[in-house]
């Protein structure tokens, strides 16, 4: 029975598998998969669709540049009716805007300007200069006025005879602007060169309406020492900064039938543009910060 038994053990470890050496690949393949996944998942998440972030970079610019619009009310029952006339016409307002550029007969040439006022002032008492919206002829105070004063001398009547001619040969709305250095004024009838700049450019204007310009296509502004052109820390600055500028309006849309709209001296506010930053990002900046 022992020898029986003894034999079975014999042939059951005779049949027995050997002991595998390998099984440390299954755990390694595994480690790789995973290892494999995460690599694959941290390049999707850092990858940018440029044709995406160009539409949005578009979509987001248009928006932030977009002109301020207010949404119409919604009329509940019978519609308002009211002649007062703090009711805005919107339509009205509308048809009197002319949004075509050039619609006017002011010649875009500078030089041809110019040259219609050769030989009547010295060429550095005048100057010519223009874009796309104004014309602006720029005339030294001292060929029109003495010191102090805004009598115009009579030196100055050809001047003026040929910018009312110049003037009579087109249409559109034209706008007298006073200039003064800032030397404080004396006197009780020129308090400041606020009064000073405007009765300036209001003689002016009196003169083209003595010519046969209509009046009601003049005004009369006056900057006083605002706006220098040049440093009022020397002499000839301050002539420079001495000036009556005759501006003409190019296009009848930035004149209204029911007046003139006077142009502003003013800096543009800058356009907010988008930015791509260094990890993919994307910010907003001023245009003039790009």
């Amino acid at each position: 029975m022992r020898s029986a038994l003894v034999a079975a053990r014999a042939r059951s470890a005779r049949h027995r598998a050997p002991p595998s050496h390998e099984r440390w690949l299954v755990s390694y393949a595994d480690f790789l998969t995973l290892l494999f996944g995460f690599f694959v998942v941290m390049y999707a998440i850092s990858s940018v669709d440029d044709s995406r972030f160009d539409m949005i970079s578009e979509i987001l610019m248009q928006t932030f540049n977009a002109e301020q619009s207010a949404i119409a009310p919604i009329q509940v029952g019978d519609p308002a009716r009211s002649s007062s006339p703090s009711v805005i016409d919107f339509r009205e307002q509308a048809r009197s805007v002319d949004t075509e550029q050039g619609d006017t007969t002011v010649p875009i040439d500078e030089e041809a300007v110019r040259e219609r006022f050769t030989g009547l002032v010295d060429e550095s008492a005048l100057s010519v200069t223009s874009d796309n919206d104004w014309l602006q002829i720029n005339m030294d105070a001292r060929v029109l006025f003495a010191s102090g004063q805004a009598a115009l001398n009579p030196d100055a009547n050809p001047l003026l005879d040929e910018l009312a001619a110049f003037l009579g040969d087109i249409d559109n709305r034209v706008t007298v602007e006073g200039y003064t250095d800032n030397t404080p004024t004396t006197g009780a009838q020129y308090p400041s060169n606020w009064e000073l700049s405007s009765a300036r450019a209001a003689s002016v204007v009196r003169a083209l309406v003595a010519r046969s310009i209509a009046a009601e296509r003049l005004s009369a502004i006056g900057h006083g020492e605002n706006y220098p052109i040049e440093t009022n820390g020397t002499a000839e600055g301050r002539a420079a900064n001495r000036r009556v500028s005759v501006v003409v309006a190019r296009s009848t849309s930035l004149a209204a039938d029911d007046g003139f709209i006077v142009r502003q001296v003013v800096n543009p506010e800058p356009r907010i543009l988008p930015e791509r930053t260094e990890d993919g990002g994307l910010r907003f900046v001023a245009e003039d910060e790009t």
